[in-house]
């Protein structure tokens, strides 16, 4: 059950509307609670009566603000004769509350609930960390029609591969009227004419759907790659980010890709020394990585943020002891990522050319459909935006080299 937590102001009427709300929300599985740092819904009950009990009342959502840093889920509401007289001045002064009702509204309280919790910003369900909601807002959704435009006019200057890009990529479409998601923004780019791959980034586990794993699997120019971010192995960590997942869900989430699309190659971000990250946690950490087996690993040192949760929450860790966690995971990441890419060799792969090799100008290179760069020698004939089979010939530290095998129609999307 979710949990609320009351605070009444005033007089004994105060208390006993109190009362009758918090039998209201019991009936939509609330349950009360003493604690205002375990609630899901914190309902303040006011008094104006006197100045002094409204000053207490900002002050409190004052103190309520620095609590929902940490716990970007919980609800905050104002309810009773303040917020019948000043709900404009409410919102204005205390913009982290969810919900202003008065008294005539009690009866009801659970629909005023419900609709403000569905009406909140789409991407409530921020991370601790990100700075990104701060810096360039909620997370707003482009048009079906808009983005498939750009993508036709992409083709018409020779592009060959997209990538729909987004902060959480998976959440697309659903501010939209009529909402849609990702999965069917997939199947309509997969149907342009001249597109050979599409890929997208970056995924939240947390809405990651089975839709989407099925659009992996069945359309053909969507490649066989995913980029899901981890953060951590420990579920206790996970809950400090507000990633909105566990270790658990994660990895029956990727126990249905690779059921799904067996060859499909993983990669993730990892950030060791989060406040409060026990060597317990980062133990968690490394075991699940090991038992992943990615293809790729990005690792952050846990920085501050300002305007983020994390930045102000106790036990920060040590600039040492980052490092060291840094190091050990690195370690681990590196022997799977080596091991992944050594099954490669002697395979032949399809190759879309996406210009010339860094260290030697004379070679061509490209990427595989699951995302590693080949170089190889360039040949008459083959040029930029081709797709062409190359058989790996050497598996290096962070590329693969080969020799071209066969050369394939120019825009012409390979079978897997």
């Amino acid at each position: 059950m979710a949990k609320l937590h009351l605070i009444t102001y005033g007089c004994q009427m105060n208390e006993y509307d109190s009362e009758r709300v918090a039998g209201l929300l019991k009936a939509d599985d609330y349950e009360l609670t003493d604690s205002e740092h375990d609630a899901d819904l914190i309902l303040l009950n006011t008094c104006a009566i006197r100045e002094k009990a409204e000053d207490k009342v900002f002050s409190k959502l004052g103190e309520l603000r620095a609590l929902k840093r940490a716990r970007p889920h919980v609800m905050v509401g104002v309810m009773g004769c303040m917020a019948q007289l000043h709900k404009n001045e409410i919102l204005r002064r205390a913009p982290g509350v969810d919900l202003v009702f008065g008294s005539p509204a009690i009866a009801r309280v659970g629909e005023l609930v419900a609709r403000a919790r569905r009406e909140r910003p789409v991407l409530e369900k921020h991370c601790t960390f990100c700075v990104v909601p701060v810096t360039r807002g909620w997370q707003r959704s482009h048009t079906p029609a808009s983005v498939l435009d750009e993508i036709e006019r992409l083709v018409a200057d020779g592009c060959r591969e997209v990538t729909l890009l987004g902060q959480t990529v998976e959440m697309y479409g659903r501010d939209l009227d009529p909402p849609t998601d990702l999965a069917a923004l997939l199947r309509a780019v997969n149907d342009v004419e001249g597109i050979a791959r599409i890929r997208f980034t970056t995924s939240n586990p947390f809405n990651f759907t089975s839709r989407l794993i099925a659009a992996i699997r069945d359309l053909p120019k969507v490649c066989e790659y995913v980029h899901l971010p981890l953060q951590s192995g420990s579920n206790r960590v996970l809950e400090r980010m507000n990633r909105g997942y566990t270790r658990e869900r994660y990895l029956d989430l990727i126990a249905e890709l690779r059921e799904a699309v067996p060859d499909v190659a993983l990669s993730t971000d990892l950030i060791v020394g989060f406040p409060g990250e026990t060597d317990a946690d980062f133990e968690a950490t490394l075991e699940t990585v090991d038992r992943v087996g990615y293809d790729n690993v990005f690792v952050f040192r846990y920085s501050p943020r300002p305007g983020t949760p994390a930045a102000t929450m106790p036990d920060q860790v040590p600039l040492a002891v980052k490092a060291d966690r840094n190091s050990r995971v690195l370690a681990v990441t590196g022997r799977s990522a080596t091991t992944r890419s050594a099954r490669l060799a002697g395979q032949t792969v399809d190759v879309l050319v996406d210009g010339r090799a860094k260290k030697n100008g004379e070679e061509l290179c490209g990427r595989t459909r699951c995302n590693r760069v080949v170089n190889f020698e360039a040949a008459a004939g083959v040029a930029i935006g081709d797709v062409v089979a190359i058989r790996i010939t050497d598996v290096l530290p962070h590329s693969l080299r080969g020799t071209l095998a066969a050369r394939v129609e120019e825009a012409v999307c390979l079978s897997r």
